[in-house]
């Protein structure tokens, strides 16, 4: 901050761990290297995020969401409705139920 007040120049403040914690970022996130660090090979370089950082490991239910809307986008079902199916849990579901002649699969579709 120092630097941008002696050199008149703008500075832009970001809350990026917040922003992470939220969902993803709209905008792109470039970081170069620090000062004290300077890699050999590429003394240069700039590194731009791909993906959201490892904040949303953390933030399960912000994961589970973005999860959902990607699953619901890619089967182009953004419009389901969602209801319940209320189940008995111990009832045990088998292979051996499913109807395996016509008229049951008909009776079943009724």
């Amino acid at each position: 901050m120092v630097y941008c007040a002696e050199n008149n120049l703008e500075i832009f403040q970001l809350n990026f761990i917040l922003a992470c914690a939220n969902g993803d970022l709209d905008e792109e996130i470039f970081m170069e290297q620090a000062d004290h660090f300077i890699d050999q090979k590429h003394p240069d370089f700039v590194y731009k995020r791909q993906r959201s950082l490892y904040v949303l490991k953390q933030a399960s239910r912000q994961w589970s969401c973005k999860y959902i809307e990607n699953i619901l986008d890619k089967f182009n079902l953004q419009d389901a409705k969602t209801v319940e199916t209320p189940l008995d849990p111990s009832v045990k579901l088998t292979k051996e139920m499913c109807p395996k002649t016509e008229a049951e699969k008909a009776e079943m579709s009724l």
